[in-house]
């Protein structure tokens, strides 16, 4: 500033500089050169002007981030059978034959259609329940439940797991006896294209499949031969009646029509039931293993024909 003031400058004797023949206050003069010496900030300061280095779209404000507006909650309704709230149930199987008990172990929603199954285990909402059965007292193999969990948790979802005459015969018993209506008509199904005449009766005598007892009947009529030994062994004494009559008697209608005839003639006629019987009752001793002292003929378990033909009429 001073080489500005020795080159340019006259100092007056009124306390004023004159600068390019222009007269200012020393004060003014100390405030100019304050000015000029001031650090530049948020810019270069040149020649009394000032450039900003700040983009025009920067804000000199401090910013601030906006949160975006929560949506409200919305109420979640559990559907009533899919959502899987309840716990587990355990199943072992004590087989005193094999060298180790079976335990499995399923979430207890698969067995909420089983009224047998509700009534005697609670569902709860967490932890394990424990059902033990036993081979030889509750009538179950581990290869007949093993083949009705085949049916709840299939490997193969478009055939299934199950092939065989047996497989399904278990799931049908079991389906039956703990009331699984589906599992049971699916068993129904699957075995009705496969099972022989005789497997058809026996079946339907054994798990009450009505459908099928006049469809087995009127094929075990239509035979050549008369039932042997082994399939006798398996048939109930009123249907050796039936089967022995139809075949004795051959009649020209209908077979179907005749076994319906022949059913209800055997209450009104009380000699042709007594005959019918005795026939059945001989046939079923003859097939069946007897003791020595055993004799043909008593083995009548009816009290009378009417009685034991009831339920035909």
């Amino acid at each position: 500033m001073s080489s500005v003031l020795s080159s340019t400058s006259s100092v007056d004797h009124g306390d004023n500089v004159t600068i390019g023949g222009v007269s200012l206050s020393v004060d003014a003069l100390k405030v100019l050169a304050g000015l000029s010496l001031q650090p530049a900030q948020n810019g270069n300061v040149s020649g009394g002007s000032t450039s900003s280095n700040l983009s025009p779209n920067t804000s000199t404000h401090p910013s601030t981030a906006v949160k975006p507006e929560e949506p409200p909650l919305r109420e979640i309704k559990m559907h009533e059978r899919l959502y899987m709230s309840q716990g587990f149930l355990q199943v072992i199987i004590e087989d005193r034959t094999a060298a180790e008990d079976k335990a499995y172990k399923f979430p207890s929603f698969f067995v909420q259609d089983s009224p047998w199954f509700t009534k005697r285990f609670l569902p709860v909402p967490h932890g394990t329940q424990t059902v033990v059965f036993d081979t030889e007292a509750d009538d179950i193999k581990t290869g007949e439940f093993e083949a009705f969990l085949c049916v709840l948790f299939p490997k193969d979802f478009a055939h299934g797991d199950l092939s065989t005459q047996s497989q399904w015969i278990a799931v049908l018993k079991l389906a039956t006896r703990w009331s699984f209506q589906s599992i049971r008509d699916l068993a129904i199904t699957k075995l009705d294209s496969i099972v022989s005449p005789i497997d058809r009766l026996e079946l339907a005598r054994t798990y009450e499949i009505r459908a099928w007892v006049d469809i087995a009947l009127e094929d075990l009529c239509k035979r050549q031969q008369s039932p042997s030994l082994p399939d006798i062994r398996r048939m109930a004494h009123t249907d050796i009646a039936l089967v022995w009559f139809m075949h004795v008697s051959r009649p020209p209608t209908q077979l179907r029509t005749a076994i319906g005839a022949w059913r209800r003639n055997a209450l009104r006629n009380a000699g042709q039931a007594d005959a019918a019987l005795l026939n059945a009752d001989l046939a079923y001793a003859s097939a069946q293993p007897r003791a020595p002292e055993a004799q043909p003929g008593l083995h009548r378990t009816w009290l009378s024909p009417s009685d034991y033909w009831d339920g035909w009429a």
